[in-house]
């Protein structure tokens, strides 16, 4: 849009999303080569990726937290946690449609961040982006580490507010106002001249 003067995005906001993969985070670990090729086998044969395999994946990133507390609660002690909206929005597990040009060419070949990244046909230079952006980073986030969210102060060439919260990458996002362990550090960075 940005080469063809469109005008429809006046402030995009992106939330515990990384622009730049060269520092994944614990993620890495399960995705490379062989992990991507075998996705990509599944998929082509399901059709989709199934939630299961994408869910066992997070679980195991943050072992103590997602799997084995809970069994200690659940099982060992017979206490049942009550359901938050934030743990039915995270059972509501969806299927996804063909993801495999994400993880290859963005996760593992870091191709937008490195102006790789095709749109019609030509490549989509990040810094091209001219409009403000909204930000948000949060401190423990498993799947988008703030630190590799906030490389898009370095790439973009335009005015960020980069907001960090505590949390992982759901709750650090959605967590309601007022909740009395959150709070937030804001960074506004000044873009270049137009």
């Amino acid at each position: 849009m940005a080469r063809s003067g469109g005008e429809r995005l006046k402030s995009p906001s992106l939330y515990a999303a990384q622009l730049d993969f060269k520092e994944p985070g614990e993620l890495g670990l399960f995705v490379d080569e062989g992990q991507v090729s075998m996705l990509e086998d599944l998929m082509w044969s399901e059709g989709f990726l199934d939630q299961r395999r994408m869910a066992g994946a997070f679980r195991m990133l943050r072992s103590q937290d997602i799997v084995w507390s809970r069994i200690v609660r659940k099982y060992l002690m017979g206490e049942r946690a009550p359901m938050s909206d934030l743990m039915a929005w995270n059972a509501d597990a969806t299927r996804l449609a063909l993801r495999s040009e994400y993880l290859r060419r963005l996760y593992l070949n870091n191709d937008f961040a490195q102006g790789r990244w095709k749109a019609d046909g030509q490549p989509v230079h990040v810094e091209d982006i001219r409009v403000p952006v909204f930000a948000v980073g949060t401190v423990t986030d498993h799947v988008a580490p703030w630190r590799s969210v906030f490389r898009l102060t370095h790439l973009l060439d335009t005015e960020v507010d980069f907001v960090l919260t505590p949390g992982g990458h759901n709750a650090g996002v959605l967590s309601e106002p007022g909740h009395r362990a959150r709070s937030y550090k804001h960074l506004r960075q000044a873009g270049q001249p137009r």
